[in-house]
């Protein structure tokens, strides 16, 4: 996992917690800047094993906004997408140099 898939998946994470998700643990994130997406590897509680997600994103203003998610088990996308949409699907991004860079990147 290169730098920039680790600073992503602790943002993520930190994310998750601050929204009260903090029964999803990001395990890895690769980005891809090409299709605007990440695959994550994440576990959820009371699942047995991990479980790959996509998701799609584009960024506006100063903020990431996640447009789709997808899982390999579709009730688990559709209560994904609910969460998303229930939640809001807006990270905003690090102000300062920090957060022109990952504009840049992502």
């Amino acid at each position: 996992m290169g730098m920039l898939d680790s600073v992503i998946q602790k943002v993520l994470a930190e994310k998750l917690a601050s929204r009260g998700l903090d029964w999803i643990d990001v395990r890895s994130v690769r980005l891809s800047k090409a299709d605007k997406s990440f695959d994550l590897e994440i576990m959820l509680e009371g699942e047995e094993r991990p479980l790959s997600a996509k998701l799609c994103y584009e960024v506006k203003d100063d903020a990431l906004h996640l447009t789709g998610l997808e899982t390999g088990k579709r009730w688990i996308t559709e209560v994904l997408q609910l969460v998303l949409i229930a939640k809001g699907g807006t990270i905003p991004l690090p102000g300062g140099m920090v957060g022109m860079l990952l504009k840049v990147l992502i």
